[in-house]
């Protein structure tokens, strides 16, 4: 129904109105309190947080134990010595005799079982440096989606704080115009509804952001107590990562050298299979003689051919050569998903930002003036003012999430995120 100034016009409350409904064009910033009172960060302040975190510091600690394990099984092995100090009393009696032995062993069988065990050792620290890198790649993704989801978080308070002001100055507005006679007081029961309304959508969206500000501060310790504020520009759009070569992943690397550590493992097991041998000397010290001697000890296979160790081995080979397919084929999907969900998401988020928003706020100010004028009505305007709202929070989480998910194809493509 079209609205007609009445005779005398909008008398005292047509003063208030510009001031109280000013519509405002673009997203607000996001409230912070005072500087000492809040710790602000950019993404090169979060970033080297990665480097301290427990689950980095482990995956590190398994390299560390790879590289021991490496040494280990290069390591030539120790020879064995006995030394024994005898009194030997003569059958026919008489006095009792001194006798000393020392006899020494090494064995040489890990001349054919250290290559095996020597290829699997190292090939298990590859794989420990493999998964170390891609625990890195996690945790800054990790990180980097704190990061935005809080971004995010803040400007869709400031938003709906921004909306909740403006339907408080509106109702203000329409109750001094019931007063005055210029209004139904319809209007006023309608406005006082979508004021609470508002408000509530704040208030969640101000709970929303403290869990956020409490997950993000768990990678800063000096965040205790201290309200996080992040510096960044969430409407800043970024150009997808170029695309990488598929193969050259870590996730492939990884199980390229489980196949590695495996086939290590079933040439150890394959060397078991000759006879373990050991070499002895000794030296025998009387007091009537001096004995000398030199022997092998043979462990001879006959019974035992290694065949159950041996079928393990290869079964695990043929469960590692298995796996790489089934990575590759995962990480080909993965790939694709993440392409077609980046190219889709970002060009949500551009038009949103370039066309979705900007007509919604022309419109939306068009109609307040409208109103303003006697044109339109006020539940056309609440309308209008509703749907702002909802495109604002619209656009804002369409650019998170184009955020968001360039990261996660930053990370399948083994590139830079930032």
């Amino acid at each position: 129904m079209r609205i007609r100034p009445p005779r005398g016009g909008f008398g005292r409350s047509a003063l208030l109105l510009p001031l109280v409904l000013l519509v405002n064009g673009s997203i607000p910033a996001a409230p912070v309190a005072d500087a000492g009172d809040t710790l602000r960060v950019t993404w090169n302040d979060c970033q080297p947080l990665v480097e301290a975190h427990p689950r980095l510091a482990a995956a590190r600690a398994s390299v560390q134990a790879a590289a021991g394990a490496v040494r280990e099984a290069a390591a030539l092995p120790n020879p064995e010595g006995d030394l024994r100090l005898l009194s030997v009393d003569p059958r026919h009696g008489g006095e009792a005799a001194r006798e000393e032995e020392f006899a020494l062993g090494l064995p040489l069988d890990w001349i054919w079982t250290r290559p095996g065990r020597l290829s699997s050792a190292r090939a298990g620290e590859a794989l420990a440096a493999v998964e170390a890198e891609l625990v890195t790649r996690e945790l800054t993704l990790e990180l980097a989606e704190a990061f935005w989801v809080l971004a995010g978080d803040q400007a869709r308070a400031a938003t709906l704080d921004d909306l909740d002001r403006h339907m408080q100055d509106l109702r203000r507005a329409i109750a001094i115009r019931v007063q005055l006679g210029e209004s139904r007081p319809v209007e006023a029961a309608r406005i006082d509804v979508e004021a609470l309304r508002q408000q509530a959508e704040a208030d969640a969206a101000r709970r929303a952001l403290e869990l956020s500000r409490r997950r993000l501060a768990q990678w800063l310790p000096a965040a205790a107590g201290v309200p996080l504020v992040v510096e960044t520009d969430i409407f800043q759009l970024p150009a997808p990562p170029d695309e990488g070569a598929p193969g050259e992943h870590a996730r492939l690397r990884a199980a390229q050298a489980s196949i590695r550590a495996e086939r290590g493992a079933l040439a150890a097991e394959r060397a078991g299979l000759l006879p373990r041998l050991e070499l002895h000397g000794s030296l025998e010290r009387a007091d009537d003689r001096l004995a000398r001697g030199v022997g092998l000890t043979l462990d001879l296979p006959l019974f035992n051919w290694n065949r159950g160790r041996i079928g393990q081995a290869r079964a695990r080979l043929r469960e590692a050569q298995a796996g790489l397919d089934e990575e590759r084929r995962r990480l080909a999907m993965d790939l694709a998903e993440a392409e077609s969900a980046c190219g889709t998401s970002l060009a949500t988020a551009r038009s949103y930002r370039d066309e979705i928003l900007p007509r919604a706020e022309e419109a939306a100010l068009a109609l307040e003036k409208g109103w303003r004028l006697g044109e339109a009505n006020l539940f056309e305007l609440i309308d209008a003012r509703r749907l702002l709202g909802s495109i604002r929070r619209e656009a804002i989480e369409a650019c998170v999430q184009a955020q968001v998910d360039r990261l996660r194809l930053g990370m399948l493509l083994e590139k830079e995120i930032y």
